[in-house]
C-alpha cells in the first residue's frame, strides 16, 4: 500500500512513517503527560478514557469550525492558482480529467483527475492537494477526495464520527450565511461553500437598503479619512515633527497587518501587541532560584512536552565509579544498580 507503485489520495502525500511517529507523541505528550510512572492497569484506563476523550474533542472542535488548518490550506493554495485567470485555460478532457497549463511554462500542462485526486505534478502525483486541482475546483466545482474538508457535510460527518446518533442535522454545522461572490459572470467559491438546505437569504429590500447604507457609509467614511489626512498635514506646517516622534509613528503603522490593527490604530493611535509593560505576574526570587538550570529565569510558563531542538540542556556530570578518589575528593560514590544504567 506504502509502494510508490500503489499510491492514492489516501496517504495524502505522505512518504514517511509521520502518522505513527504524531500518533505515539500525542499519546505520549497530552495523554500520559511525559510521565512513565503508569502501571497496566491506568495505561489501559487512560488509553480507554483519556486517549478517547481527547480525540472526541478534537473531532468536535473541527465540526464547531474552531480548526481553520483545511480552510487555510484551501485559502493558501487557491492564492497559488490565481495566475489562472479565467475557465478558458483549463482544458476539459472528459469523465472527471482536466489539463492545467504551469505557471512558469506556457507550453506545459498537468492532467488533474478529480475521481482520483491526483495531479501529474510534483506535488499532487502521490495524492497532495495542488494549485492545480485547487484551480479545477474553482471554476468547475469538482470535488476531488483529495480537497481539504471545508464543507458543511465534512463537518458534520466528523461529528457523527465524535457522537454517534446524537450529533445533529448538516443544516446544524453549515455557515450562517452566503459568502459568495461572482466575478465576470461566473461564481467564484470562498474557503468554504455552504450547504443549499441551510442558505438565508435576506429579502430583497432589506438587502437593496442595506447596500445603500453600505455604499453611503464607504463615501462618508472616505470624507472624513481625507479631512483627517489634510489635518494631519495641517499640523505638521503650524507646530513641525521632530525625527524621532515621526520614526516612532512610523514604527507604530508598520506594525498594522490586517484590518483590526488598521482600525486598533484609528482609534487609539497604537496598534495593540500582546506583551505590554506590566502586564505579566511576577514570581518571588527565591522561586527562581530553586529553579533547575536550563528553565526560565522569568515569569513565562514553563512549556510542556518535549524541549525544542534549540533548547541549551545542561547535564549534570556523572559521579566516577572509584572509592579512593571519590573519598580524596570527598564526594558521593556512585552506585550501580544493574546493567545498562
Amino acid at each position: 500500500m506504502w509502494s510508490m507503485a500503489w499510491r492514492d489520495h489516501t496517504q495524502r502525500g505522505h512518504h514517511t512513517n509521520n502518522f505513527c511517529e504524531v500518533n505515539v507523541r500525542l499519546y505520549k505528550d497530552l495523554v500520559l503527560s511525559r510521565c512513565k510512572a503508569y502501571n497496566i492497569t491506568t495505561l489501559v484506563d487512560f488509553t480507554v478514557t483519556k486517549l478517547e476523550s481527547y480525540y472526541n474533542n478534537r473531532l468536535l472542535k473541527f465540526a464547531h469550525s474552531r480548526n481553520t488548518d483545511a480552510r487555510l490550506m484551501l485559502q493558501c493554495e487557491l492564492k497559488r492558482a490565481e495566475y489562472i485567470t479565467s475557465e478558458s485555460m483549463i482544458s476539459n478532457i472528459g469523465e472527471g480529467t482536466f489539463a492545467v497549463p504551469s505557471q512558469t511554462d506556457s507550453t506545459t500542462t498537468y492532467v488533474v483527475n478529480t475521481s482520483l485526486g491526483t495531479c501529474q505534478c510534483a506535488v499532487g502525483k502521490h495524492g497532495s492537494f495542488c494549485k492545480h486541482q485547487a484551480a479545477v475546483w474553482k471554476y468547475f466545482t469538482h470535488c476531488g477526495p483529495s480537497l481539504p474538508p471545508v464543507t458543511s457535510a465534512d463537518r458534520h460527518q466528523m461529528a457523527v464520527l465524535a457522537l454517534g446518533s446524537a450529533a445533529k442535522e448538516q443544516a446544524f454545522y453549515a455557515d450562517l450565511a452566503l459568502t459568495t461572490t461572482t466575478s465576470s459572470g461566473s461564481e467564484t467559491p470562498q474557503s468554504e461553500r455552504p450547504a443549499t438546505t441551510a442558505v438565508a437569504t435576506l429579502p430583497v429590500d432589506d438587502a437593496q437598503s442595506r447596500q445603500r447604507d453600505d455604499v453611503s457609509t464607504d463615501a462618508d467614511g472616505e470624507d472624513v479619512f481625507s479631512a483627517a489626512v489634510a489635518r494631519l498635514r495641517e499640523l505638521h506646517d503650524v507646530y513641525g515633527s521632530s525625527a524621532e516622534s515621526t520614526h516612532t509613528f512610523l514604527r507604530r503603522l508598520n506594525r498594522v497587518k490586517s484590518r483590526g490593527d488598521w482600525e486598533a490604530f484609528l482609534q487609539s493611535g497604537t496598534v495593540p501587541v500582546h506583551r505590554r509593560a506590566g502586564s505579566n505576574i511576577h514570581v518571588q526570587p527565591t522561586a527562581v532560584e530553586r529553579r533547575r538550570p536550563g528553565v526560565t529565569r522569568g515569569c513565562k510558563r514553563l512549556h510542556a512536552g518535549r524541549p525544542p531542538v534549540t533548547a541549551e540542556r545542561r547535564k549534570r556530570a556523572k559521579l566516577m565509579h572509584a572509592l579512593s578518589r571519590n573519598v580524596r575528593q570527598n564526594k558521593c560514590n556512585a552506585k550501580i544498580h544493574g546493567r545498562a544504567h
